[in-house]
């Protein structure tokens, strides 16, 4: 996968920031409480209490803070050897910096390649397959249904009607009382043999690596994967589920009928979530849990 490293005073440059110490280069952004694929990202704060997932974040070699953080943290930035770049309003210019490099540079990959289609694949006439899609040998793609840019699609998979696979991940910052909807740059992979159903949105990941359905997973119909979930091996998704943006669904979970799983939380492996079930914190590994919000009965 194409992808490039850029300096930190390149982008200063060309949006007109101003940057405190080393020039070093980055070759990703993400969020500085998350683990990378990269190993020189740029992040942002938008107040002290991150400064500590700043620091304990090996792969961070670049943040932009406020002013008045940068100050009042620049012996910790500065020992940990941190360079960063000042502004009023850090999570707009991050979010600016990150547009800039997918709509101005070849800093991420676009996925511009002819689509790859295996053999022995059945597509419906009235599917849309996108360029920039890689599709296994055996899949099965019925009417009606979307593969976007981005997506990878391993053998013997079914993939339903009317479902869209690579939906754009819903983010939004809100900058001077207005909304703003920021782009996604990454893409969706689901293994061998998984079986997708009708009416299903799995949403691409946000900065880096792909929204994942491992091998085997089960997902009914009328479900809702958001940014960056993974969904490990033999899960069962049951009908009317949603999982928000960076969930955690370990191998084996079963989530019962309209479940909803709440940003960031994860789902211990072989795990039993029941029916219309709110999950807002995580759940052991072998657990039973159910209700609003959802409690663990047994482990």
């Amino acid at each position: 996968m194409a992808h490039r490293k850029i300096f930190l005073s390149d982008i200063c440059y060309a949006l007109n920031l101003k940057m405190v110490g080393r020039d070093i280069y980055i070759d990703g952004l993400n969020l500085c409480n998350r683990e990378s694929i990269h190993q020189h990202i740029l992040t942002y704060a938008t107040s002290g209490e991150y400064i500590g997932m700043i620091m304990n974040n090996p792969a961070v070699v670049a943040v932009v803070l406020s002013g008045a953080e940068a100050e009042r943290y620049r012996d910790a930035l500065e020992e940990r050897g941190l360079s960063y770049i000042t502004a009023d309003l850090p999570e707009k210019i991050f979010y600016n910096i990150h547009e800039y490099l997918y709509n101005h540079t070849d800093f991420y990959h676009k996925f511009d390649f002819e689509r790859i289609i295996g053999e022995g694949v059945y597509i419906h006439p009235s599917a849309v397959i996108e360029n920039g899609v890689i599709i296994g040998n055996g899949v099965v793609i019925e009417a009606n249904t979307v593969i976007r840019h981005g997506s990878v699609i391993e053998d013997y998979c079914k993939i339903g009607c009317n479902t869209v696979i690579g939906a754009e991940g819903f983010q939004v910052i809100r900058v001077n009382n207005e909304n703003r909807k920021i782009v996604h740059v990454g893409g969706v992979l689901i293994k061998n043999n998984a079986c997708v159903g009708d009416n299903v949105c799995i949403c691409n990941s946000l900065f880096e690596n792909t929204g994942y359905v491992g091998r085997n997973v089960m997902i009914d119909n009328l479900c809702y994967i958001a940014h960056n979930v993974i969904i490990g091996d033999n899960a069962i998704i049951t009908a009317g589920c949603m999982l928000c943006g960076s969930v955690v669904i370990d191998e084996g979970v079963y989530l019962g009928i309209n479940s909803m799983i709440l940003n960031r939380m994860e789902i211990g492996s072989n795990s039993k979530i029941g029916m219309g079930s709110v999950v807002t914190k995580n759940i052991p590994e072998n657990s039973l849990a159910y209700g609003a919000p959802a409690r663990v009965k047994t482990t």
